[in-house]
């Protein structure tokens, strides 16, 4: 993160625990401003980490880090009433004479299947948007010819048009029931609104998650 020293960065499975909030710590270490949310939790059988145990519970979220000031924040739950929890976190970001709008989330993993679950979750999502600069990032778990990853290319631009890099599954581990082996999978995305200059798009190749990362330069 040092090195791509970027302005805006989209953090999701962030972790919060006894040894404090990851989000946090790198926004710390970093420098940068920091808006979170801790809002859903999932048995640690289904995440892998082999340092705890599988009926451990583990409380994680998504982020957003900033360079610039962070003007206000909100938190939208994206299920619908009763069902688990997955939640996004917008930042307004003030940058010289403009406020971007940033969204960082984090849509139910489908396996690779249409879910009608993960459909609700980008009507929400898409019902929220408010006009103006938008940058919404994050890990749709939803492949390039879905229904959620669709309906976002009618109303914004894909910061990898006419691409599907794939970014997923980096370690086998990044699914109990997948055990994907290998990176075949675009599930991670950036779009924007049509009124921001999309200049270069990149798949990283550090291997600090199972997905890989997106890095876009974008002109506002």
């Amino acid at each position: 993160m040092k090195i791509a020293d970027a302005d805006i960065i989209a953090l999701q499975e962030i972790l919060e625990d006894e040894k404090g909030n990851s989000a946090l710590t790198l926004a710390n270490i970093l420098g940068y401003e920091c808006v979170f949310d801790i809002g859903m939790q999932m048995p640690e059988k289904f995440l892998g980490d082999p340092l705890r145990k599988s009926e451990e519970i583990i409380r994680f979220g998504n982020a957003i880090l900033s360079k610039h000031k962070i003007l206000a924040h909100k938190i939208y739950n994206l299920s619908p009433e009763g069902e688990e929890s997955r939640t996004m976190v917008q930042a307004d970001i003030q940058i010289a004479d403009e406020i971007v709008h940033a969204f960082s989330l984090h849509l139910k993993h489908s396996h690779q299947q249409p879910l009608e679950l993960q459909n609700q979750q980008a009507n929400k999502l898409i019902s929220i948007l408010p006009t103006g600069k938008l940058i919404v990032m994050g890990d749709f778990n939803a492949l390039p010819v879905s229904y959620p990853v669709e309906k976002m290319r009618n109303i914004l631009q894909d910061a990898e048009p006419g691409q599907a890099t794939p970014t997923w599954s980096v370690y086998p581990g990044g699914c109990s029931v997948c055990k994907e082996e290998g990176v075949h999978y675009k599930l991670d995305y950036i779009f924007t609104s049509k009124d921001i200059k999309i200049k270069s798009f990149e798949i990283g190749k550090t291997k600090g998650s199972d997905h890989l990362p997106l890095y876009s330069i974008i002109e506002i």
